[in-house]
């Protein structure tokens, strides 16, 4: 699924194709992915429009069209952003925006729970939506503090996207090795020293991840990421466990993250 680093670069696959041009066309392949909006009024919108700006917050790309109209982007499960060429149409298209200077890009998923909508402003957009505080800017303070109270397994607590945008299963499972936290602790067990140490480890591996443009394969051998599905633990060469935690599989060392009960 992707997640804060994988979605950054779908965000520079917008700018880089995007930016600056004026967007000639939309074609709706496949109306279910639509959030709010009919196909009509998608192409209304978007169409004599140029691609202002294209910025991120937690797991949404948003594209600024001018004044009260902005494209917005989630990319569920498998959701991609895909150059193309004039007349191409890749695999599992479901909107295909078109560039009046030639090409353009295909929203594609194949599983089909990423979205295309609009809104006036992404402002709007996330507080109507209820998200959070983006994971590479939130405070250390702010995410303490709506942490501390919670009896809820940690793990479950940094996936709420409505206290910390942009975190899921993956990275989550590697901050939680890098801090030395047993997924299943309650997040108020941890204190506030704790959980200072783990909002640093996420933000560590998130802008490593965000760095490494989120190839696993570029990234440090002694980390979780490139092991978790069929190797030991990097540290200590132990087997890795696995425990179902908010519906998610959660990876981690029991010797190196002891559970606080």
């Amino acid at each position: 699924m992707p997640e804060l680093p994988e979605v950054e670069t779908y965000r520079r696959t917008l700018e880089r194709h995007a930016l600056g041009k004026t967007l000639a066309g939309v074609s709706v392949r496949d109306q279910g992915v639509l959030d709010g909006v009919t196909p009509r009024a998608l192409a209304a919108v978007l169409r004599g429009r140029a691609v202002r700006e294209v910025t991120r917050h937690g797991k949404i790309v948003f594209a600024d069209l001018g004044p009260g109209s902005t494209l917005v982007l989630r990319f569920g499960m498998t959701g991609d952003l895909v150059p193309v060429d004039d007349g191409e149409v890749p695999r599992f298209a479901r909107v295909l925006f078109r560039f009046a200077q030639g090409g353009g890009l295909a929203f594609t998923d194949m599983r089909k729970f990423g979205s295309v909508g609009l809104a006036p402003s992404p402002q709007a957009y996330l507080a109507d939506r209820g998200v959070g505080p983006d994971a590479l800017r939130a405070r250390a303070a702010v995410f303490a503090a709506g942490a501390q109270g919670r009896r809820a397994p940690i793990k479950a607590v940094l996936l709420d996207q409505a206290l910390l945008a942009g975190v899921g299963n993956l990275y989550a499972d590697e901050a939680l090795f890098q801090a030395g936290v047993h997924p299943m602790t309650p997040a108020a067990k941890l204190g506030l020293v704790r959980l200072r140490r783990l909002h640093a480890a996420v933000r560590r591996v998130l802008a490593r991840a965000v760095a490494n443009e989120a190839d696993w394969g570029r990234l440090p051998s002694s980390w979780l990421l490139p092991v978790r599905d069929d190797g030991p633990c990097p540290h200590c060469g132990r087997p890795l466990r696995r425990l179902r935690i908010a519906g998610r599989t959660s990876v981690f060392c029991p010797a190196r993250q002891r559970r606080v009960r």
